[in-house]
């Protein structure tokens, strides 16, 4: 468990493999995990399973759009992201592949590719009840509205009750 606090991360935290971890903050507005560069800050290595992230805020404030919320390498599955608020970062949640996974009751702000999934052997994707606020290749507080999301070699993907909008986010500091 992640105690409420700000977190500055200077390089990646990464879960070994088979670990199953669940990282678990106090809530995405109290347990803040802030990039001071441009990286992954938590990173699955292979074969990872059954791991739960939770109630977290991913940030980054480099001026610019850098670095990667959570990035599940190859064969990770059974990973479930739910109630985090990832903002201001190149990435969101990436994934290159895995499969059997949920993404939901998550914001996104300001994420160039909130949700990357590829390669061959991606299996099962629930991607649901998320918000996502100005993504896209835009740069900090410009008010395009252009949502990016690369999704290749999924065997199935449950796409549902997502929001998204250019409307400003109900930004907490």
């Amino acid at each position: 468990k992640i105690p409420a606090g700000v977190y500055y991360i200077d390089s990646t935290i990464t879960i070994p493999e088979n670990s199953g971890v669940n990282i678990v903050g106090e809530g995405h507005t109290k347990s803040i995990l802030w990039a001071k560069t441009d990286i992954s800050i938590i990173a699955l290595s292979g074969n990872n399973y059954r791991g739960k992230i939770d109630g977290l805020r991913f940030a980054n404030n480099q001026g610019k759009l850098v670095g990667c919320a959570i990035r599940i390498e190859s064969s990770g599955n059974q990973i479930n992201v739910a109630n985090c608020w990832i903002n201001n970062l190149k990435y969101g949640i990436y994934c290159s592949p895995s499969s059997d996974s949920n993404f939901q009751n998550n914001t996104f702000e300001y994420v160039q590719t909130p949700i990357y999934i590829g390669g061959d052997g991606s299996g099962y994707f629930d991607i649901s009840h998320n918000t996502f606020y100005n993504v896209g290749p835009v740069s900090l507080g410009a008010g395009v509205f252009d949502p990016t999301f690369y999704i290749e070699g999924v065997t199935c993907l449950m796409l549902h009750h997502n929001r998204i909008t250019n409307d400003t986010a109900p930004s907490v500091q």
